[in-house]
């Protein structure tokens, strides 16, 4: 009698966790169906108006006659138009992919644009400010130089090895010189109607073009290594190289055409331009974040002027006396006479990725052009502006001590600690190499934290290696060798004590064992890995694969690759909404996001969000996923 009781009863529980888990799986296709964005939150405020953000600047030039400054955006192909009476920007005008060098010609009032991905060389109308044709030219443009006196057009074309000429009166290429690869910066004498083209990469030389033949005439070695700007000073016809990798810059005597001294100057000095009142050079430095000074008459670094991440392209303003320089994503503003920047003018935020405080529904937008949106959740609405410094790319959040970690690939290459109620940076933890010492080359990215053991595990995309930090004095205790990593995000596991780290460069997924923080696999997965999230409750694992539109299903419990599933085009970020058991992929390039069935491991819906979606936080209180967009300026929310 027990024993048929026994059956009945075992036969009655499986009935029940049948329809248990048919009214679950009903429940849960209810809920990825009724998934939407519900608000869109421009941390972009011109996006409201219809100026777009501009993505990562390049180069500039002025028009004095309109009084405008444009502004090349390499990531958002795009031309920021800034109104330098009031400092701010006006429009932004549509150009072709990958948008470098900039010039203004003053003989028929037009701004060219080279145009890298599309070969192309786009002409904008500054009455109208809109393109008004686009030339072609060789490939892979960079760089644009105008001569103002013969009304000729220059454009280094980096993989033809040519320069293509083009005539200012008809927009027409009139010539092409042929030269050697790998052509970069290029500078016009217009007083000895002289044309200086860099080579680098192996061709380490100047080549000097007659402007009125439009021939090579010279070939000059530059004594420094892989040189790639170039810039004369008319008033005193030297011509300053800048070598990227020597971190200095070499001067050629246009009259001898031999170099006659090499400045130190800080890392990775690329765009130049000249005080033509003072005399005085401006060299940026993209890694150092700086602009070194130099005395033209005695070339000599006078001063030191920090500015944002990544300067390149300046213009001098000879009417302001001022120098305009494109950097993180705006222009600083330096004034001549005191050497200080005055001003600086965002272009956009590119908000990068995002972080969850549940307890108090608030979520904190990280934006890399260097500040953290605080998003208040219950009125979705930016109640608070945080500003760090330039290059943000991660965060977590220890919701027990009120402090926020925030990654940083600027001059610093710091984690940035963050007290939640002073806004203040409390410390900066820079990273240890391997064989001990401040990590010389470290650079931050992606970060995990785990709250029962009170350590953050740190990607450090340029050692090679995962940084653990101890949040009880902020401090690095351990260095752990991974992969090749570039550009990698980890996640942890707490429930297994487990820390995974996407190595891009090596299509895999190292596991660190949290208890001995010792790598104990590593696991192949698709294509340049680059997100990744776990389910805490069923211990799943995701991988967002960009290179191969995939995702990887790895199980936490055999550390194995289990299933491999097609997305949409570039898949970047990846968040799970554990209790539902619902996966979120945000596809860079689609401007989508895949809803993933965590049951069945197959893409049940695919969501349209803003341009560019890169990382994604969700909030398991509120049961919000909070997308950041990083082209347009804005955060998707969805549930």
């Amino acid at each position: 009698m027990r024993t048929r009781k026994s059956v009945l009863f075992v036969i009655a529980l499986a009935i029940v966790i049948v329809l248990g888990s048919v009214v679950m799986a009903g429940s849960s296709t209810a809920y990825m169906n009724s998934l939407k964005v519900r608000k869109t939150i421009w941390i972009w405020k011109p996006g409201e108006y219809g100026i777009k953000q501009g993505v990562l600047p390049g180069f500039v030039a002025i028009n004095p006659q309109n009084d405008m400054l444009y502004v090349s955006n390499q990531i958002s192909n795009n031309v920021s138009v800034v109104d330098l009476k009031t400092a701010k920007v006006i429009k932004a005008i549509k150009v072709g992919k990958t948008p470098l060098g900039i010039a203004y010609d003053q003989n028929n009032d037009k701004v060219y644009v080279a145009n890298q991905k599309n070969n192309t060389v786009d002409v904008i109308d500054t009455k109208t400010n809109s393109v008004v044709k686009s030339i072609t030219v060789g490939t892979s443009p960079s760089v644009i130089a105008v001569n103002q006196k013969t009304n000729l057009i220059y454009v280094s074309n980096q993989l033809s090895a040519n320069v293509s000429v083009i005539d200012g009166r008809t927009n027409e290429v009139v010539k092409t010189v042929n030269i050697s690869p790998s052509l970069v910066g290029i500078s016009v004498n217009p007083k000895t109607n002289m044309i200086y083209v860099v080579s680098c990469y192996g061709n380490e030389s100047v080549n000097v073009i007659d402007g009125k033949t439009n021939k090579v005439v010279k070939s000059i070695g530059t004594k420094g290594l892989n040189p790639v700007g170039v810039m004369v000073d008319p008033n005193t016809n030297m011509i300053y190289v800048a070598n990227m990798d020597g971190a200095s810059v070499s001067v050629i005597d246009g009259k001898t055409n031999k170099v006659v001294k090499i400045i130190p100057v800080g890392s990775l000095p690329n765009g130049m331009i000249a005080d033509t009142k003072t005399n005085a050079i401006y060299i940026a430095n993209s890694y150092s974040n700086t602009i070194s000074v130099v005395n033209g008459n005695t070339n000599e670094v006078v001063k030191t002027i920090k500015v944002g991440s990544m300067p390149w392209g300046m213009a001098f303003d000879k009417a302001r006396d001022m120098v305009y320089v494109a950097n993180g994503n705006g222009v600083s503003f330096i004034n001549c006479k005191t050497n200080s920047v005055v001003k600086f003018v965002r272009l956009g935020h590119q908000p990068f990725n995002m972080a969850i405080d549940p307890e108090n529904h608030t979520a904190y937008v990280v934006n890399f052009a260097g500040n953290i949106s605080v998003l208040n959740e219950k009125t979705l609405s930016i109640v608070k502006t945080i500003e760090i410094g330039p290059s943000l790319v991660d965060a977590v959040i220890n919701p027990n001590t009120d402090t926020l970690y925030i990654t940083s690939m600027s001059e610093d290459r710091a984690v940035n600690v963050v007290n939640l109620k002073t806004g203040s940076i409390v410390k900066k933890i820079h990273l240890l190499s391997v064989s001990g010492g401040i990590a010389a080359g470290g650079q931050p990215f992606g970060l995990a934290i785990n709250m029962r053991t009170n350590k953050i595990y740190v990607a450090d995309e340029w050692e090679n290696a995962v940084d653990v930090l101890n949040m009880k004095n902020n401090s690095v205790v351990k260095v752990i060798n991974v992969g090749k990593n570039t550009k990698s995000y980890l996640t942890c596991n707490p429930k297994m004590d487990k820390i995974y780290v996407v190595n891009t460069k090596s299509n895999s997924v190292s596991v660190i064992d949290g208890k001995t923080d010792e790598v104990v696999k590593t696991i192949k997965v698709g294509k340049q890995p680059i997100g990744i999230a776990v389910n805490s409750i069923t211990s799943m694992v995701y991988v967002t694969n960009f290179g191969s539109d995939t995702v990887s299903v790895i199980d936490g419990k055999t550390n194995t690759l289990v299933k491999t599933i097609r997305v949409e085009k570039s898949p970047y970020g990846v968040a799970v909404n554990a209790k539902r058991n619902v996966i979120f992929v945000s596809n860079l390039l689609s401007n989508t996001v895949s809803v993933i069935n965590g049951s069945t491991n197959e893409v049940v819906r695919t969501i349209k969000v803003g341009e560019h979606p890169r990382g994604m936080a969700f909030d398991p209180t509120t049961g919000m996923l909070f997308v950041a967009n990083s082209l347009d300026g804005s955060v998707s929310v969805i549930y």
